[in-house]
Order: structure tokens, then C-alpha cells, then sequence
């Protein structure tokens, strides 16, 4: 899809906010990793650790998007969906909290803690609407849980479900379509 030159900004928006949506209904439809020819898993990263502090265990989430391209320039994360999966009987979801980069740095959406530590999963998602950053290294979230069990934090396991990338300009300067960045998952 190309976006007219005479209003980009305007049609930009749409693209992104067509693509926010694609995201969240995808992100309900699909849920696998994209694989190179040759079998191997490619793309994003995503980097979580887990803090303690006392019976509160915080994660801080960050993408990894170095080396990701989009029409030769560097991936901008437009939007992220991630899952937390954990053992209800042993913590419980207490919140997420925006990352330290500053176009994520609003709490995002979740699910609701009641229902998360009902299931055993959460999901959080964001989309943010800058159009030049972030790039490389992302800081998007800390999730916080709390220990029922000491120990209980091995339980909670984190996987991005989906991502996408804001639109990028071509070489003849007219905007490409926001893209789905494939994601390579990390041990955690």
C-alpha cells in the first residue's frame, strides 16, 4: 500500500491506525513464530528479568529491535502485544507499568488483574504514534507481580505475541504500509 505524497501525514495516521487494530484483532487470531527459509527463528527480541523486592517481583520489558530494517531505515516500534503466563496459585498479577523509554512510558492496557490471576495470563499492549522513534534497545513495560509462595516467580513466563512497525518512507519518499515485525523468541 502507498500512501499519496500530497497528504502523508494525514493518510500516515490512517495507515497507523489501521494497523493498531489489525494488530489487536491478529494478535487474538494468530499466535506463532515467523521462521527463515532455512528454519530459523527471526526477528525482534525481547529481554525480561525479574526483580525482587520483598514479596513484589517487577519485570522489566524491553525490545530488541537492533538490526531490524524497514525500507532501509530502522524498525520504529509502533505497537506491541505481550503475554504473561504464571501460576495463579503461587503469584498474583498486580499491574504493568509503562517502560522507561519515553514513547512507552504510559501504562499500558492489560487485562484486567481479577481476570489475569482468574486464568493465569495477562496481556498488555501499547501503541504509540511517534513516527521517527523508538529504535534499537525499546523499554516498553514492568509487569508487577506478587508472591504468594516464595519462588513463586519461576512460574511467570513472558512471550511477545505480536509487533509492528510505524510506516517508513520509500527511496521515492512516499510512505509504506506499517509492518508486522517477526519475532524471534529468548529464553527466559
Amino acid at each position: 500500500m502507498r500512501v499519496r505524497p500530497e497528504k502523508p501525514m494525514k493518510n500516515a495516521m490512517k495507515v497507523f491506525a489501521i494497523t493498531a487494530a489489525t494488530l489487536l484483532l491478529a494478535s487474538s487470531l494468530f499466535a506463532g513464530e515467523p521462521l527463515s527459509e532455512d528454519g530459523r527463528q527471526i526477528g525482534a527480541r525481547l529481554a525480561a528479568h525479574k526483580e525482587r523486592v520483598q514479596s513484589t517481583v517487577r519485570i522489566p520489558v524491553t525490545i530488541d529491535l537492533t538490526g531490524v530494517i524497514v525500507n532501509t531505515t530502522p524498525a520504529v516500534l509502533g505497537a506491541y502485544l505481550l503475554r504473561a503466563d504464571f501460576d495463579p496459585t503461587l503469584v498474583k498479577f498486580v499491574g504493568a507499568k509503562g517502560g522507561s523509554t519515553i514513547e512507552f512510558s504510559a501504562a499500558p492496557m492489560a487485562t484486567d488483574a481479577e481476570k489475569a490471576n482468574g486464568q493465569g495470563w495477562v496481556k498488555i499492549v501499547a501503541v504509540q504514534p511517534n513516527m521517527s522513534t523508538p529504535v534499537g534497545k525499546v523499554s516498553v513495560a514492568t509487569l508487577e507481580f506478587e508472591e504468594i509462595v516464595p519462588g513463586g516467580a519461576s512460574s511467570i513466563k513472558t512471550v511477545i505475541e505480536q509487533l509492528a512497525a510505524q510506516p517508513a518512507p520509500d527511496g521515492n519518499g512516499d510512505m509504506s504500509a506499517a509492518l508486522e515485525i517477526p519475532i524471534e523468541p529468548q529464553a527466559q
